[in-house]
């Protein structure tokens, strides 16, 4: 260690100064050892654990007890399972949990009493899963929810309690639901995606209030959007692309404002017939709107269209419709 030699034949103020450049040395030493503390404990707060388990053999031997009620990492499941009731007594997951490739689990109960996933909530590639007895008391998703390639399950009852998902909530992939009847009480998410589905309806979605975008694609048995009747409010894009069935966008018709420089997407809907139901959109919330590829839609008397194309500054594609509806001066001189 350094130690600060005093010169005894120096005047005073040598010695202040001598003193001062000691005390300076040692304060920016001391500050670059805080600074190394500091960060290595954001690390290993940053570096939440990860628990993974394969099967039900290795669920089973798991010592639940070191987890307690409240988990700071991951958890990771896969292969065949049965019973996830060891997880009961979790009550909150500060990071995500991922059930994943789980081929030939057709049904599995637990996490009864989880309220809080901080992180992101997986549920992909489980083909022959038919009933899940879980989550009953599962309120928040911080991040996503992604329930994807479930081929034979047909009911989302099991979220009956989920109330918001901050992020994206995702259905996508093949899998036996017509309806969301399960997601009564969910009021909030982030952007709603759902792609290639089997959904014939968005019934279950009616007690929505806070939502940013929608983006609904190639879900080839949807008719319509009835389900987001009491949605009045977005603050992002709303996109309807690919859907061959979708022939009115009823439960549109409460919807008033996008968010700021948001855009409306409407293509390659062939069955669409009209878009009268956006009526109540207020045209200055839209950035970009495109009407397109849909080769039915042959009633664009939209007020919102109509004021849009004739206020607004802001690019629009409308080609390749129906009859009437090709041209902004098509739709203004109809």
């Amino acid at each position: 260690m350094n130690e600060l030699k005093i010169n005894d034949s120096g005047n005073i103020r040598t010695n202040v100064r001598l003193y001062n450049r000691y005390l300076s040395c040692k304060m920016k030493k001391l500050k670059n050892i805080l600074l190394f503390l500091l960060a290595i404990s954001t690390m290993s707060a940053q570096n939440n654990i990860e628990i993974r388990l394969e099967g039900q053999t290795q669920i089973d031997q798991f010592d639940v007890s070191t987890i307690g009620e409240i988990f700071n990492g991951d958890i990771v499941i896969s292969g065949t399972i049965e019973s996830l009731d060891k997880f009961n007594k979790l009550k909150e997951i500060n990071g995500s949990l991922k059930l994943t490739s789980l081929e030939n689990t057709k049904e599995f109960s637990g996490f009864k009493n989880l309220v809080s996933i901080k992180g992101a909530f997986y549920l992909i590639s489980a083909p022959n899963l038919e009933t899940i007895n879980a989550f009953e008391n599962l309120h928040f998703i911080g991040n996503i929810f992604w329930l994807s390639e479930c081929q034979a399950l047909n009911s989302l009852f099991c979220f009956k309690t989920l109330n918001q998902v901050e992020k994206v909530f995702r259905i996508n992939g093949k899998n036996s639901l017509k309806d969301l009847k399960g997601l009564s009480s969910l009021k909030s998410i982030g952007h709603l995606e759902i792609t290639y589905t089997n959904l014939k309806s968005l019934e279950g979605l009616t007690s929505l209030e806070n939502i940013e975008s929608i983006g609904i694609s190639e879900t080839e048995q949807l008719t319509n959007l009835t389900g987001l009747e009491n949605l009045t409010n977005l603050s992002g894009t709303l996109e309807l692309f690919g859907n061959k069935k979708l022939k009115s966008l009823k439960g549109l018709e409460n919807l008033q404002s996008l968010g700021e420089q948001s855009n409306l997407y409407i293509r390659s809907n062939p069955e669409l017939e009209s878009i009268e139901e956006l009526k109540n959109l207020n045209y200055k919330t839209i950035w970009n709107f495109a009407v397109a590829n849909n080769k039915n839609l042959c009633k664009c008397k939209s007020k919102t269209l109509i004021d849009y194309l004739s206020y607004s500054n802001f690019a629009s594609e409308i080609n390749r419709n129906g009859n009437n509806c090709n041209s902004k001066e098509e739709i203004l001189n109809e």
